[in-house]
């Protein structure tokens, strides 16, 4: 039947532990269990569901779920990592392009990071990108509308840009949602409300 589903998009990573569970007779029945799934698996292949199996040695049934945890999202984001320069290069479009299709098959549509996006900015900022840099740090903010990070970019690229009335706005955004940065931000509030009168 999986391998007549067009529909079936998916990562499954199976783990088995080499003890068996505390009462039970059969040594080998979790083993088993899990062999024959994966065997299931791999007999009806479809185009964009992807399995794998790995038994632990030594482990039992309650301490095969850490490595597994870590092993199974290996799995699932085999080869993710932040867009490279040659990517990043390109601007928005690609960076957006690179993350949405990297699980797209899947389903599942991942953002750029905050993070990436931030260091974006703050490149096109060295650079003497001003557009560039309001671009990208708008659109952060327009991802990530929660994250503190965000807006501080923003209001440091309108404060370069001499724009000190929405960098006021972005810094009072970040006290705003995020009092506990109140020791480095006011300072500079302070000092950008000093500079209007």
């Amino acid at each position: 039947m999986l391998r007549t589903r067009s529909d079936v998009h998916n990562k499954v990573f199976i783990t088995v532990s080499e003890h068996r569970p505390r009462g039970e007779s059969d040594s080998t029945i979790m083993e088993r269990a899990g062999e024959r799934f994966a065997y299931a698996l791999e007999a009806n292949p479809s185009p964009h569901l992807y399995s794998a199996i790995k038994q632990y040695p030594g482990e039992d049934h309650g301490s095969v779920a850490m490595p597994s945890l870590y092993d199974g999202l290996l799995f699932v984001f085999n080869g993710y990592k932040n867009p490279p320069p040659s990517v990043t290069s390109q601007g928005l479009d690609a960076v957006a392009a690179y993350y949405r299709d990297y699980l797209g098959a899947y389903g599942i549509e991942l953002t750029p990071p905050s993070g990436v996006i931030s260091d974006m900015t703050r490149l096109a900022q060295e650079y003497g990108e001003a557009d560039k840099a309001l671009e990208y740090s708008q659109y952060n903010v327009a991802n990530n509308p929660d994250d503190p990070f965000a807006y501080f970019m923003l209001a440091q690229t309108y404060e370069k840009a001499d724009e000190i009335e929405l960098a006021i706005e972005n810094y009072r955004a970040i006290l705003e949602m995020a009092p506990q940065f109140a020791t480095f931000v006011q300072p500079v509030l302070d000092r950008l409300l000093g500079s209007e009168d």
